[in-house]
């Protein structure tokens, strides 16, 4: 494994192959014989991964837990999400690395992670 690297300080070339690797995940369709608005890619499987931990409901009526983010699991669960994700961003990309960022600073910018927060973008 490799060293993480700030993105902010990442050299254009290595962050230009990070791109490049999110875009391939994202039109990896895993299921292409499913109706088109049935499809999805392995990005989305990712997204969908790591949202519905938001959802857990201890029961029907409710209150749900925020089980990834909020509990002892915090943690393990993110070192685990994160480094499946970098080994799919891999198969798509060898040799590239998953960076991390320091929220403080911005880094929403168009030559990072989009002016709309990434909403539209990557």
């Amino acid at each position: 494994m490799g060293i993480r690297k700030n993105i902010l300080y990442m050299p254009s070339p290595e962050r230009d192959l990070f791109f490049e690797a999110l875009l391939k995940m994202k039109a990896h369709i895993v299921n292409p014989a499913a109706p088109e608005a049935d499809q999805y890619s392995v990005y989305d499987q990712y997204a969908s991964l790591h949202w519905a931990v938001f959802d857990i409901s201890l029961n029907a009526a409710g209150p749900f837990l925020n089980a990834g983010h909020q509990g002892p699991a915090f943690l393990s669960w993110h070192r685990e999400l994160l480094r499946r994700f970098e080994l799919a961003l891999q198969a798509e990309v060898p040799g590239v690395m998953l960076p991390y960022w320091d929220w403080s600073p911005a880094v929403f910018t168009e030559t990072l992670m989009g002016p709309d927060g990434g909403v539209g973008g990557v």
